[in-house]
This record gives structure tokens, C-alpha cells and sequence, in this order.
């Protein structure tokens, strides 16, 4: 999501969407990372299936598994890795 900086007073700020509030709560903690600012609750939630759920693209992500079911990358690696499986029946007799 892009959000625009906007004046408040002498600092910058921009408006938090209700949806991302409901989840940050009204104390959150600021860290600096490598790639940009990280905005976390000060308490982690601990969510529940149905709240991490909600979060995931599920069209995006069986886009995704379409797409690298057929790439060449993945196929080739399961063409070169089987190797490891061919004993399988001898390990699975020996015990």
C-alpha cells in the first residue's frame, strides 16, 4: 500500500487505514530496518487462524503455484533431485 506524507505540525505523518489499526492497537513501536521503516504493535498478537487467514491472497498465492508449477527452475530441480528418493523402498525394509 503507497501512502503520502503529510504535514502534522513540524513533523510528517500519514493516515493509518481502521482495518491496520484494529491489529496495531494505539501504542506501536518504530524500527528502523534495512529496508525501511517497520511498524509493529508494542504487544504481539497472537493471531488466530482465521485472522492469518484473512490476511493471505489466496488468488495471488495459486497464481503463484500455477505459474511455478511449470517454470523451469522447479522443474528442473525435481528432475535432478529425485536421485535421493530412489532407495527409498531399502530404507523404508530396513526398519
Amino acid at each position: 500500500m503507497e501512502k503520502s506524507l503529510t504535514k502534522i505540525g513540524n513533523s510528517m505523518g500519514f493516515i493509518i487505514p481502521k482495518a491496520y489499526l484494529e491489529y496495531l492497537g494505539d501504542v506501536v513501536e518504530l524500527e528502523m530496518t534495512l529496508n525501511g521503516l517497520l511498524i509493529k504493535p508494542k504487544k504481539e498478537k497472537v493471531l488466530t487462524l482465521k485472522e492469518l487467514m484473512a490476511t493471505v491472497d489466496l488468488n495471488k498465492l495459486y497464481n503463484q503455484m500455477d505459474n511455478d508449477v511449470d517454470d523451469k527452475d522447479t522443474l528442473n530441480y525435481y528432475n535432478t533431485n529425485n536421485d535421493e528418493f530412489d532407495n527409498l523402498d531399502e530404507i523404508i525394509d530396513e526398519y
